[in-house]
C-alpha cells in the first residue's frame, strides 16, 4: 500500500484534536479517506438514525451555538471521498468529476508533498470553496471540499452549496462522508461558557457524554444525542455532536467549536 500524504486545507484553530481521534471519526488516514468499507457512520443506542440533511445539521449547530452569546460565526462544511477511476489519465478522470458536480472554477496542478495534486478554489465576501483532488497509487481518485461562511449571509450562502454539491456527488452514485462546524468566541471564562452551552446542550433532547479531554484552558467532549442525526460509532456509544471550548489566556474571551458528527481538525 503507498504511504499516504496529509494536505492542509486552511483549517485554523488553536488546539489539535487528538489525531487518533480523528482517524476514527471520519475515516481519514493522514487527512484522507479510506474507500467506503470503513464508513462508521450508525444511529445511536436509541435508534434514532436521523438523515439530517446539509440545512438541518448547520442549523441545529448555528441555533445552539448562539446561546453563546458569541461573535464572528464561522461556519465550515467538510465533504470527503474516493472511488475507483479507470487506468487513464487521472486528470482527466478529475475533469469530469469537477464537471459531474457543476464546479466551473479551473484546476491548479501543484507539487505538494512530493506528489502531484489538483485544487480549485473560490471565493466571495463571505465565503470560501476549496477543493483538492489526487490520485493514488491504490486506483482512486481522492477529493476533498472545503466551504467556509463567515456570519449569517456566510452560512447561508455554504448551505445552499453544501446542498447542491452533496446531492451533485449522491447522484454520481459517490459515497460522502461530512461533517458540519460552527466557531465562535464569547465572553466568559471556560467554565462559564462550558455551564452555559451545556444547560442548552440539556433543553434540546438526550446527550450522553461519552468522550472527555481537558487541560488547563481547554475542555472537549463528544456526545451522543438524540437530535444531531446519524454519528460515529465509539468505545462507549456512538457520537454525533462534539463540543470544544478553549480559554484564551488573559483575555476574557472563550473560543467555542461544534462539530457534528463530530469536529475534524483543531479548535
Amino acid at each position: 500500500m503507498s504511504k499516504r500524504k496529509s494536505w492542509n486545507l486552511g483549517v485554523s484553530g488553536g488546539v489539535i484534536v487528538l489525531l487518533v481521534a480523528i482517524m476514527i471519526i471520519l475515516g481519514i488516514k493522514d487527512g484522507v479517506l479510506f474507500g467506503n468499507e470503513t464508513r462508521q457512520i450508525v444511529s445511536n443506542e436509541a435508534g434514532h438514525a436521523l438523515q439530517l440533511s446539509v440545512t438541518e445539521r448547520v442549523n441545529k449547530l448555528w441555533d445552539l451555538a448562539q446561546h453563546s452569546d458569541g461573535s464572528n460565526y464561522e461556519t465550515k462544511l467538510i465533504m470527503q471521498g474516493s472511488y475507483l477511476i479507470p487506468a487513464e489519465d487521472w486528470k482527466q478522470e478529475a475533469l469530469k468529476w469537477k464537471e459531474s458536480i457543476h464546479v466551473a472554477t479551473p484546476f491548479v496542478a501543484r507539487e505538494e508533498r512530493g506528489q502531484e495534486v489538483l485544487r480549485a478554489n473560490d471565493q466571495g465576501s463571505n465565503w470560501k470553496r476549496e477543493i483538492l483532488v489526487f490520485a493514488e497509487q491504490d486506483g482512486r481518485l481522492y477529493f476533498t471540499i472545503h466551504l467556509t461562511g463567515v456570519e449569517l449571509k456566510g452560512k447561508e450562502y455554504i448551505v445552499d452549496e453544501g446542498e447542491n454539491l452533496l446531492k451533485a456527488l449522491q447522484a454520481n452514485n459517490l459515497s460522502v462522508l461530512w461533517n458540519s462546524e460552527i466557531r465562535t468566541k464569547a465572553v466568559g471564562t471556560l467554565d462559564s461558557i462550558w455551564g452555559q452551552m451545556h444547560r442548552k446542550m440539556q433543553l434540546l433532547g438526550h446527550a450522553k457524554a461519552i468522550d472527555h479531554y481537558e487541560d488547563n484552558r481547554t475542555r472537549s467532549v463528544s456526545y451522543e444525542t438524540d437530535y444531531m442525526g446519524e454519528g460515529i460509532k465509539m468505545k462507549s456509544g456512538v457520537a454525533n455532536l462534539q463540543m470544544a471550548v478553549h480559554e484564551l489566556a488573559g483575555e476574557g474571551i472563550a473560543r467555542l467549536t461544534l462539530g457534528a458528527p463530530l469536529i475534524a481538525g483543531e479548535y
